[in-house]
C-alpha cells in the first residue's frame, strides 16, 4: 500500500508537467457533497472523509502584525483521477485533478 501510495505522488508531481493535471472548481465526493474553494478544512473532512495522503507543503511563519498560513494538501481518490486538494491555512485555496490514466 505504502508503496502504490508513493508511486501515486510521484506521478502526481510529475505529471502536471506533461498536461496531465488541470484546475477544476470543485469536485463531489462518492455521498454527493459538493467540495469547493473557500470550504474549511472541517467541511471537507466531512464531505468526503479522510484523504488518501496529507502532505504539508510550508507552515506558516508569523512575524509582527504579519500572519503565514500554513499550506497543506490532502489527496481524494475521484472518478477522474486523484482531487488534489490545496489549503492555505483552514480554506480550499485550489483543486487540481490528476488523471488515472
Amino acid at each position: 500500500m505504502r508503496r502504490t501510495l508513493a508511486a501515486l505522488l510521484t506521478m502526481a508531481a510529475v505529471l502536471p508537467a506533461h498536461g496531465g493535471s488541470w484546475t477544476t472548481n470543485s469536485f463531489r465526493t462518492p455521498r454527493g457533497d459538493l467540495v469547493q474553494p473557500g470550504d474549511r478544512m472541517a467541511q471537507v473532512l466531512r464531505a468526503a472523509g479522510a484523504p488518501l495522503h496529507q502532505r504539508l507543503l510550508s507552515t506558516g511563519v508569523s512575524i509582527g502584525r504579519f500572519v503565514g498560513l500554513n499550506r497543506e494538501q490532502w489527496t481524494y481518490r475521484g472518478h477522474d483521477g486523484y482531487y488534489v486538494v490545496t489549503f492555505a491555512g483552514d480554506r480550499v485555496e485550489r483543486i487540481e485533478v490528476v488523471a488515472d490514466r
